[in-house]
């Protein structure tokens, strides 16, 4: 009987056997790992952008209803006879005092019943009036230095 000697082929083909065992075994979890987090990230994806679409149709709607109140809003102040009245007068407030008190009660109920509207205002440029529920302005630069001051801006 013949003793065989060390040959380094057989040893490195072992080894590599080996090594090629241990690879599959490796790389076996790690290919299952990615297959379940590439579904897993598409998964989440695809509710996230559902769930973000959901908030963007409701919030469209909100909005959709929001701009149709203001819409009919301003289609009643367009017919609103004593509105229309006011606003073809030439006259300065001092002569018509009286129109206005009753303009400014005939806005009271839009901006009572408008939960969405928080104020509104109203400008005839005939006298140079801006109307509101509350408050008359005969002049715009008091009307602009109390409302709607920019600090940027003069």
């Amino acid at each position: 009987m013949m003793l065989r000697k060390n040959n380094p082929q057989n040893k490195n083909k072992v080894i590599f056997q080996f090594l090629l065992s241990y690879a599959i075994i490796l790389l076996i979890p790690l290919f299952i790992q990615a297959l379940s987090t590439t579904r897993m990230v598409n998964l989440i994806r695809d509710d996230t952008v559902h769930a973000n679409l959901s908030i963007l149709e409701e919030s469209k709607a909100v909005i959709d209803s929001h701009i149709e109140e203001i819409n009919n809003v301003t289609m009643q102040l367009a017919w609103n006879t004593k509105l229309k009245k006011l606003m073809a007068s030439k006259q300065n407030i001092k002569e018509s005092v009286w129109q206005i008190v009753d303009a400014q009660a005939e806005l009271m109920p839009y901006f009572i019943t408008n939960r969405f509207i928080e104020d509104l205002f109203i400008y005839m440029p005939n006298t140079n009036i801006i109307l509101s529920p509350h408050v008359t302005y005969n002049r715009l630069p008091i009307f602009y230095d109390n409302l709607f001051r920019y600090d940027d801006m003069d």
